[in-house]
């Protein structure tokens, strides 16, 4: 149960990271809604996030346990070290994630951008096309671009590229 616990913590962490990258572009990629920080903060708070180390995490994992009810408090000091461990780990994960997700986004068009928000959303070439007042051709010619600007060869390695997927190889490691 803690465990589980922390996980949410440590995600709303990564959700912060990568809506700083988002919102160094202005909106966010996935919804196109314009984000409510501006560039200036998202800087800044990955920045902070960037800096972060055990010690900071393990002062949070102390807040959180501080502040919530239910999560078992004979946690032992090498158990709190080990999560606070996993919780950087999952912040850096988060933050590698959104910079290589805003690698990615900043390739492209605002129209390729447009186009790769309602990919990520599961949508066909048909119903983009029908939401973007375009034909179904100039979908199909506009996600050919993004793949090729992305050096991506299908739609399954396209989506997980532009959600920031570590796909491999060595321009893409850690």
């Amino acid at each position: 149960m803690t465990r589980v616990r922390f996980s949410r913590c440590s995600c709303l962490l990564c959700r912060l990271a990568a809506q700083a990258a988002d919102s160094y572009h202005g909106k966010n990629q996935a919804t196109g809604r314009a984000t409510s920080m501006d560039p200036s903060s998202a800087t800044l708070l990955r920045d902070i996030l960037g800096a972060a180390d055990t010690g900071d995490m393990l002062l949070i994992l102390e807040r959180v346990i501080g502040k919530s009810e239910g999560i078992a408090l004979d946690i032992d000091a090498e158990q709190r070290g080990e999560l606070a461990s996993d919780l950087l780990q999952l912040v850096n994960d988060g933050l590698a994630r959104a910079s290589r997700r805003a690698c990615a986004l900043a390739q492209l068009t605002e129209r390729e951008r447009d186009i790769a928000s309602l990919l990520e959303c599961g949508m066909t070439n048909d119903a983009m096309a029908t939401a973007l007042f375009v034909s179904e051709r100039t979908v199909r010619a506009h996600l050919e671009m993004i793949a090729r600007k992305l050096g991506t060869t299908n739609r399954t390695e396209l989506v997980a590229r532009l959600l920031g997927a570590n796909t491999g190889g060595s321009a893409n490691t850690k």
